[in-house]
């Protein structure tokens, strides 16, 4: 009878064994659900941030060219005030010798004055640094 009593602890002990198995069986489970659903989270997150990191250059990219635009019209715009300037000093030039010298030719200074204030150019360097004027 002492074999059937090794017999019986033995088997007790296989089943505390098997018990431990299945307690270390669903803890390895959860583990591995957690992993998964946290890696899930992951790549969705790298997928989100890739999408915000692609739409951030094409909005930059965007800004660039507009910056760009505004530049050369913004010199554009110069080259028209300077020769809208030019046109009207030589049209004053003309007519200014016609004009008697007293109070006259100092309003045709004015108008001189106005012109160069009126047709000024602007600063595309600032509006091409993103500076609004």
């Amino acid at each position: 009878m002492p074999e059937l009593a090794a017999l019986r602890e033995e088997i007790a002990g296989l089943r505390a064994a098997a018990v431990a198995a299945t307690k270390t069986a669903h803890l390895n489970r959860r583990t591995i659900r957690w992993l998964t659903a946290v890696t899930v989270l992951l790549v969705a997150a790298c997928v989100w941030l890739a999408f915000v990191a692609v739409a951030a250059r094409d909005a930059g990219s965007a800004t660039r060219v507009n910056r760009r635009a505004n530049l050369v019209a913004c010199q554009a715009a110069n080259q028209t005030r300077v020769d809208s300037a030019t046109l009207w000093e030589h049209v004053l030039d003309i007519v200014g010798p016609l004009l008697p010298p007293s109070e006259q030719a100092r309003a045709l200074d004015d108008l001189h004055a106005a012109i160069n204030v009126a047709y000024a150019s602007k600063d595309c360097q600032k509006l091409a640094a993103g500076v609004t004027p």
